[in-house]
This record gives C-alpha cells, structure tokens and sequence, in this order.
C-alpha cells in the first residue's frame, strides 16, 4: 500500500511515476520498486525507445541511471501538451501562487509587528538638501522598506523641514491582503482537487453534506488517478510483464452510506432479482443458508 501510495503521490505532483521491475536471476519478475524522484523516456524521433529507454534521476542526484525498457513501468499524464515527459497540473502552483502565499503569509506576520512601527510615518526633508542627498536618502528608505518583512511599514518622503509623523495601521487595510489569500486558496483547492475541510479550514466544514463531500472528492479526485493506475498496471506489468491476460487491479470504492441506506439497496436489489440473499450474505462476509 506504500508503494502505491507514493506512485500516485508522484504521478499527481511530477505528471509521471515509474517502477522497476525486479527479476530473478532466471528472469522470471519477481515484484517492483517505486523510483523516487525523476524518471525520463529516451526515444528517437519517430518515438521508438533508445537502447536505454529510461534514465532515473534520484532526488538531489545530478547523476542517472539508465534501464532498459523492459525494467520500467512507466504512467504518465500527457496532459494537454501530450509530452511523453509528463505534465502536472501542480507546476502553475508551484511558479505562481504558492511563492505568492508564502510571501503574502509572511507579510501578514509582519503587519502585526510593525503596526506600530516607528518607522512607518511622514519623513520631512530639509528643502536646501541637494538632490543627489535626497536621492541617497530615498534609496536609504527603499531598502528599509523593501520586502516582506516591512509590510505594514508605508513611509511618506516630502521636502519640508526635519521632522517625522509616526502613521498608525488600521484592521481595514488588512483586507485587500485577506483578499488575495482567499484566492490562491481557491487556486490551491482548484488544482489539487481538495476540499477546504479536509485540511482543517473550518469556514468550509458542513456538517450536513459531509458525506457528499467525501463522495465527490472521491468521484472527482481519487477516481481519475485509480483509472488510469489500473490499466497502466495491467497493460504495462500484469500483460507484459506477467504475461496474464485475466487478472486486473481495482481500487476499492469507499462505503459511504449507512447501516438503513444500505439495507434499503440490499432489499431492493434481492426484489429486482440482481442478487440473490446468499449474495448479499457473501458480500457482508456472513456464510450462506441452505434456503438460498
């Protein structure tokens, strides 16, 4: 179950996973491991594989290792692209709004630290300083100011006589910021398929749907990476590999419905004649009865 779970965690995050294939001395398989980190087809230009067909680049390795194709078992998302290498929906997270959110959560941080910051006012200029002394004065303050650690700290340069006026924040003009974080929220849910209530955000819990929510996160989210893991294993190890054409993987489909919602399936499946008693009997895991 680790191992699987880890070739959909790769193949949702890179837009690939490989595994490979161990065999015996004899060459009969013998199971597979799960490469983590990079794994990249070699091919020609009509699409044929090199002679090496892979190269595995292990996390934080400069160095690959080459397999020839029958070592790999390689799933991949081509994507709109249709890339052999892969495509991630993730990667527009990673570029845009997730450095974003870190910089907006440590500004965030800073705004109440420097609510009151002494540096955060009007700086009043002597009118006879000369420009050049202004302009380093003014570039002094941009590098004061700059950055996520200053937010919150607005200073204002005029000329006039020396003087500072210490400005104070308001709660008001922490939406705009609240705002934007609320939107790459939404990016980050949009992409990764994941409702808000499941990491803990409580603005999205509803108690009354849950079920729902677990239904479709699951429908929507899950199911989509399982289809295409099932036939990848079944084409590319359980035929090619194994050499069996009957076996196929399934992922199993959570039970989300009740004891009563059940037992209404049940009897109307046994009235429609899709299941017989016994069956039902089977699939709970109880024994079957000679009356059928």
């Amino acid at each position: 179950s680790n191992k699987l779970s880890h070739t959909v965690s790769s193949y949702r995050l890179l837009g690939h996973t490989a595994w490979e294939i161990i065999y015996s001395k004899s060459g009969n398989p013998l199971g597979f491991d799960v490469l983590s980190g990079v794994t990249l087809p070699n091919v020609e230009d009509d699409g044929r594989f090199k002679k090496d067909a892979f190269t595995y680049y292990a996390w934080g390795k400069s160095t690959g290792v080459s397999y020839a194709r029958d070592e790999i078992a390689y799933f991949y998302n081509p994507g709109a692209t249709g890339s052999v290498f892969g495509e991630s929906p993730y990667e527009a997270l990673a570029h845009t709004s997730l450095p974003s959110d870190l910089f907006a959560a440590t500004a965030y941080r800073q705004l109440f630290e420097n609510r009151n910051a002494p540096y955060n006012g009007v700086w009043q200029v002597d009118p006879s300083v000369s420009n050049e002394d202004f302009d380093a004065f003014l570039g002094v303050l941009e590098d004061r100011y700059t950055g996520a650690m200053n937010y919150g700290r607005n200073p204002l340069v005029i000329r006039g006589a020396a003087e500072f006026k210490q400005m104070v924040s308001t709660a008001k003009e922490d939406a705009p910021y609240l705002e934007g974080r609320a939107f790459n929220r939404e990016e980050f849910f949009g992409v990764t398929g994941v409702d808000g209530n499941k990491v803990g955000i409580t603005e999205y819990g509803n108690k009354s749907n849950i079920r729902e929510t677990r239904r479709d996160y699951h429908e929507n989210t899950l199911r989509p990476l399982f289809v295409i893991l099932e036939e990848g294993i079944y084409h590319q190890v359980i035929r090619r590999v194994l050499g069996i054409e009957g076996w196929i993987l399934k992922f199993n489909r959570p039970d989300i419905t009740n004891a009563l919602e059940q037992s209404a399936i049940d009897k109307a499946n046994m009235q429609f004649g899709v299941y017989s008693p016994n069956e039902v009997r089977i699939q709970k895991g109880e024994k079957p009865r000679p009356d059928g």
